[in-house]
């Protein structure tokens, strides 16, 4: 058997390129455990047989957030403050206030269904007259994991149709549950009200607007677990000029977002336990502060008056009686819509 015969410069080319294809030396970088405040980090404890996490401590105003925790799920640090303090309940299934400094850990729990099992988000009628169903839409990095497609319901004169198509692969779908950590902050709100009157001096009905907060008004930003967080809304002007409205005494802030995807071949309805695969969509990455706006004093508003000397002056009195009515709504429209409502912000630099 003999070989071709190749160039000097062939066969040094073969040599360098397989010298250039060697793995000569490997080296591993690790991360260096740096987490960035709010970071959630979830993981499945099984002694409690529960999913818990630890939130890494973020501060609003120099003050670092709170969270209720469990007796028994608290550091020693937060028990020794709460010994100092007589807060400290003995039983361990009680709730109490622990600071993110002091590491406690939060148990997971009012997971939110998103695909083959999840509940519908809201109904919208046809023209037809049947009712469609609308579910929360899978994002696409768990749809590639292999989690179902929501169901395809709709209702029909009175009869309920399924409409889906026939998988074959449906016994391997997974399933979704996600949760919402939240950061909420409490401020000083404003409420509106009417206080009416008999007319005897002057006056038939009051506008006011007043400040409020909560009953259980807390001095420090916490972290709230929700199902599903949704955005406070935004009230009109026409429903704080009916009065008997009060705004939201809580700004918030969506931290992150906790998914876990169950294996492959699961049944509807299951509560996830460690065999479910973790996964955070981290939203907040900053310390913040938080402020609330000044409340300027409303604007003067001059009253109409007609003085016209009828009847012995008895004319006026009317004339004045009736224009009440007039002055108090250009009073509550120059109170309200001359000054600015509260509000509060988180904001960072």
């Amino acid at each position: 058997m003999s070989l071709p015969v190749q160039s000097a410069e062939a066969w040094n080319g073969m040599i360098a390129a397989l010298r250039r294809s060697l793995v000569v030396s490997v080296t591993e970088v690790e991360g260096t455990g740096w987490r960035h405040p709010w970071n959630v980090r979830p993981q499945w404890d099984p002694l409690r047989k529960a999913w818990v996490s630890t939130v890494w401590p973020g501060f609003v105003g120099g003050l670092d957030a709170s969270v209720e925790a469990l007796v028994s799920d608290v550091s020693l640090e937060t028990r020794e403050r709460l010994k100092r303090g007589k807060a400290l309940p003995a039983k361990q299934d009680a709730t109490v206030e622990a600071w993110l400094t002091e590491k406690p850990l939060v148990r997971l729990a009012g997971w939110r269904a998103i695909g083959p099992d999840a509940a519908a988000t809201s109904a919208t009628s046809n023209p037809d007259g049947s009712i469609s169903l609308t579910y929360e839409e899978v994002p696409d990095f768990f749809r590639n994991l292999g989690v179902g497609e929501p169901p395809a319901i709709q209702f029909t004169a009175g009869i309920l149709t399924e409409q889906t198509s026939m998988d074959p692969e449906s016994g391997k779908r997974r399933l979704l549950r996600a949760l919402d950590v939240v950061l909420k902050q409490d401020r000083v709100g404003t409420a509106t009200q009417w206080t009416t009157g008999a007319g005897l001096d002057g006056s038939f009905a009051q506008f006011d607007v007043i400040t409020t907060r909560a009953l259980d008004f807390r001095v420090r930003s916490y972290i709230d677990l929700e199902s599903q967080w949704t955005p406070p809304a935004v009230a009109s002007l026409q429903d704080r000029l009916a009065g008997n409205w009060t705004d939201d005494t809580t700004d918030e802030r969506l931290i992150a977002t906790v998914y876990l995807v169950s294996p492959e071949g699961m049944g509807p309805g299951q509560e996830p336990d460690g065999s479910w695969g973790a996964y955070v969509k981290h939203r907040l990455f900053w310390n913040l502060t938080h402020a609330t706006n000044y409340l300027r004093p409303p604007g003067q508003s001059e009253n109409l008056v007609l003085q016209t000397g009828l009847a012995g002056g008895v004319g006026d009195a009317l004339n004045q009686f009736i224009l009440a009515q007039v002055n108090d709504a250009n009073s509550a429209a120059a109170q309200f819509l001359g000054r600015e409502g509260l509000a509060g912000r988180f904001w960072t630099v």
